[in-house]
């Protein structure tokens, strides 16, 4: 990924934390997040058409079309409801 475009899923990683502590006041979970930068890229790690998917309490995976605050923090509250639970 170009630098720009490292810096804007940076950015909305941060901005889907805050949705995320917004919603449950403290957050758990640290899951590691993985964003592929083309679709070849996520098709590899098993994504289909899927935008995002979350991997137990233990990962994020974003595709190209899933770089955004709602997908981010949707996958995300998975991994947080799983490490909660």
């Amino acid at each position: 990924m170009a630098p720009q475009q490292q810096a804007a899923v940076l950015q909305t990683i941060a901005m889907a934390r805050d949705h995320l502590r917004q919603f449950y006041g403290t957050t758990e979970s640290v899951p590691e997040i993985f964003v592929c930068g083309d679709d070849n890229c996520y098709r590899k790690i098993g994504g289909g058409k899927s935008r995002g998917m979350a991997l137990l309490n233990l990962a994020l995976f974003l595709s190209p079309k899933g770089m955004t605050v709602t997908i981010a923090s949707h996958e995300m509250s998975h991994i947080e409801l799983h490490t909660r639970i």
